[in-house]
């Protein structure tokens, strides 16, 4: 029954008869499928739903396709330890400086030992084995501690790659622990803060820079010289901005911390015109689910790889 629904979903995407209802209905019926369905087809129609075309995992071409490739079949120990966001400190150290590493107030297997009463009146929590698992904190006197260290309980027992459902394996070996960092401020000036670097095997190729308006996220991406690219990735462009006066030491950074891995993405923060912060290394941003328009640029961008 659970097949024949999919299908039925399925069948209208292709013939353009689709919406994000549409799209919300056949991912929660593949869902139901994954236990008796191969990682291959999982992933396949996953992609299908989401990208609408029918991709070539053993022999990829685009972007995505390589993505989930890598994701599914290449084995790379550096993948758990640059995906681990306390061990991935002492990466960046090594290859190029403890000096662009974030300030760490705690660190452990047990939300209830957070110091809170010893912490700065804003400052960040995050789990080290998953994605988007953060809690900004910008007023400690108003912040509801309670809250936050049951969700770091609920954090500690999950594993990421169960809960997104896209076969991620390199959390699966990463130790649970709980961070606190210090909090980096917004700009002053109004320019974005976060620039996430493109890099294949040690090379950056693309930058983009996420921005906000009224309508929610907008996203721009760069080639190296500071050129616009005049494509949409996940969400709607957004405005174009001036060169960081650090783009050049950006680019050695991002390639440094990339030597060793075919494609990974690597986000550092400017919070000024002086300073670089490390952010983190990415794996398979998005689980190789991302939407480009047109679609061809996820072909031109697998070109790199």
């Amino acid at each position: 029954m659970l097949i024949r629904k999919l299908k039925t979903v399925l069948r209208y995407i292709r013939k353009g008869k689709w919406s994000y209802i549409a799209q919300l209905a056949a991912r929660k019926l593949l869902r139901q499928l994954k236990p008796v369905l191969s990682p291959v087809i999982y992933e396949s129609i996953s992609m299908y739903i989401v990208l609408g075309y029918w991709p070539n995992l053993r022999h990829p071409r685009s972007f995505n396709e390589k993505l989930t490739h890598q994701k599914l079949f290449i084995e790379n120990p550096l993948f758990t330890i640059v995906s681990d966001k306390w061990r991935v400190r002492q990466y960046v150290s090594e290859r190029v400086s403890k000096d662009i590493l974030n300030e760490v107030y705690f660190v452990g297997n047990d939300p209830e030992n957070i110091p809170f009463d010893d912490l700065p009146s804003k400052f960040a929590i995050k789990a080290n084995h998953g994605s988007k698992w953060n809690i900004l904190v910008t007023d400690k006197a108003t912040f509801d501690r309670r809250t936050a260290i049951i969700q770091c309980k609920k954090w500690m027992a999950q594993k990421y790659s169960s809960l997104a459902q896209r076969y991620e394996r390199q959390y699966d070996e990463i130790k649970p622990l709980v961070m606190v960092e210090k909090f980096i401020e917004p700009r002053s000036d109004g320019l974005p803060l976060d620039y996430k670097f493109m890099c294949f095997h040690g090379v950056a190729h693309f930058i983009y820079v996420v921005t906000y308006d009224s309508s929610g996220y907008r996203l721009t991406y760069y080639d190296t010289n500071w050129r616009d690219l005049d494509f949409e990735f996940v969400h709607p462009k957004g405005r174009v901005i001036p060169k960081p006066p650090q783009l050049n030491e950006m680019i050695v950074i991002s390639e440094r911390l990339s030597s060793e891995i075919d494609y990974c993405r690597v986000d550092l923060y400017c919070p000024n015109d002086e300073e670089i912060i490390f952010g983190e290394i990415t794996i398979c941003p998005g689980g190789g689910h991302l939407e480009f328009n047109p679609t061809e640029w996820d072909f031109r961008m697998g070109e790199y790889w």
